[in-house]
């Protein structure tokens, strides 16, 4: 489950058949218990790209 500590990393699959990888898509489900929360946070920082669940 997600308990606040974990992490997932999805590095770029570079290889010679797919020379590069532009994006990522991701499908994600949730079933909440309460009414009001933060979902989901997204920023870019100068490193790249952020998500935080």
């Amino acid at each position: 489950g997600l308990d606040g500590t974990t992490i997932l990393s999805y590095p770029n699959a570079i290889n010679k058949r797919e020379p590069n990888q532009d994006d990522n898509h991701f499908e994600v489900t949730f079933r909440t218990t309460s009414d009001h929360g933060l979902l989901l946070w997204n920023h870019k920082p100068d490193g790249g790209d952020f998500i935080a669940l």
